[in-house]
């Protein structure tokens, strides 16, 4: 994963508001393939792009309901490389994470 130049993963949701891809977390898979590589590139279906952020919590929450009351102990939301302008006022971008976030609408 250090020496990718690309982080390739699926992706549960995406918000058409917001542009963000949304990871959950599940056994097995690390949160470092979305993060390490300067390019993150998530794969999404059209069936889980939602329109809105207050769609994705009713969802999320239907789900809860559906599931028992199971439910992983986070969401992870991607809206694009960081920035900051703490040092010295000047931009930076994907200091914590990749350069550049791409979301791929699949079929």
């Amino acid at each position: 994963i250090i020496a990718a130049d690309i982080g390739l993963t699926g992706a549960d949701y995406a918000v058409a508001e917001t542009g963000s891809v949304i990871v959950m977390p599940r056994k097995g898979m690390s949160r470092l393939v979305s993060v390490v590589p300067p390019v993150h590139l998530a794969l999404v279906r059209p069936e889980d792009l939602v329109e809105s952020l207050d769609d994705l919590f009713l969802l999320r929450r239907l789900e809860y309901h559906e599931k028992g009351g199971e439910m992983g102990s986070y969401l992870n939301f991607i809206t694009g490389p960081s920035r900051t302008a703490d040092i010295e006022q000047t931009l930076v971008v994907g200091v914590h994470g990749p350069k550049e976030v791409h979301l791929v609408l699949l079929g």
